[in-house]
């Protein structure tokens, strides 16, 4: 069988309307790609503002007639597009199969659902990989989930405002929190952390909200895994969700964007940690230890 597939270039900040588009149109799925060809590891769905120009490429079925989609990609400025023919293929399984047991902790695992786990004796926190879902590959997440490994998340209550996956969520709760709730704009980010949750059997621990209808409560742990410039808009939302003792962390940033946080957030003494370009910052009300 044959595929057809449509690559477009375009830059980053059209990346959330081009994805939609080709999946309004019909496709089967959509990737991200850097235009230089190397993978780009979104944020809770989010493409960072250092990254310039994306590739998507859109699969679909052979009979797709691609002439109205053509004829709306034309009438988009900045953007170039190639249609492709594929041979059969098994794509889900090659696109699987770029996906490993990462281990982020001590004791602490992400593993892809279909593959058996390395260390039956750590926590083994199963996600499956999906557009624009935390996976836990990347160096933010990664960060966030080392961070919370080390700290006594026994009986306390986490918020993960912009949980993408889930992924962070749910780690908590494996972790020894008692309850969590996880809050993004995208309602698709929503099912998959409830599909997630049912993977981790934490399903009756778990609340998801959309923004608008988050309850007015405190948690002990608020989490944002997001971008520098979205945590700096978010920072009255999270502030007004953190308990008095709270410990807020916060990640998606480029190291060089440190200060900025730190000065939009005064009062709060904070702690940094680093992986590559990327840092996870965690914020304490109640000063040092």
């Amino acid at each position: 069988m044959t595929w057809q597939s449509i690559e477009v270039i375009l830059a980053a900040e059209q990346e959330e309307l081009l994805s939609e588009l080709l999946l309004e149109y019909g496709a089967l799925s959509v990737t991200t790609m850097a235009a230089d060809q190397s993978e780009i590891f979104e944020v809770n769905g989010q493409v960072d503002d250092s990254w310039t120009f994306i590739k998507l490429t859109g699969l679909f079925d052979l009979s797709f007639d691609h002439n109205s989609l053509v004829e709306r990609l034309n009438s988009i400025p900045g953007i170039e597009f190639e249609l492709k023919d594929l041979e059969d293929k098994n794509w889900e399984q090659a696109w699987l199969d770029h996906f490993e047991p990462v281990q982020v902790a001590n004791k602490l695992w992400i593993v892809p659902s279909w593959l058996d786990s390395i260390d039956q004796d750590a926590i083994n926190i199963q996600i499956d990989p999906g557009m624009s879902f935390g996976t836990g590959t990347h160096e933010s997440t990664r960060l966030c989930l080392a961070w919370l490994a080390d700290m006594d998340l026994s009986g306390k209550t986490v918020l993960d405002y912009g949980c993408g996956s889930g992924i962070l969520a749910i780690a908590a709760l494996k972790l020894g929190a008692k309850n969590a709730l996880a809050v993004d704009i995208e309602p698709r980010s929503l099912s998959a952390t409830l599909e997630n949750a049912e993977k981790n059997q934490v399903t009756d621990q778990i609340e998801t909200y959309l923004p608008d209808v988050l309850p007015a409560l405190k948690a002990d742990v608020v989490i944002a895994n997001i971008l520098a410039v979205t945590i700096i808009e978010l920072k009255c939302v999270l502030f007004d969700h953190l308990s008095n003792e709270g410990q807020l962390l916060l990640a998606g940033i480029l190291a060089s964007q440190e200060s900025m946080i730190t000065k939009a957030m005064p009062g709060l003494h904070w702690q940094t940690r680093v992986l590559g370009d990327w840092i996870a910052l965690l914020g304490k009300r109640n000063g040092p230890d």
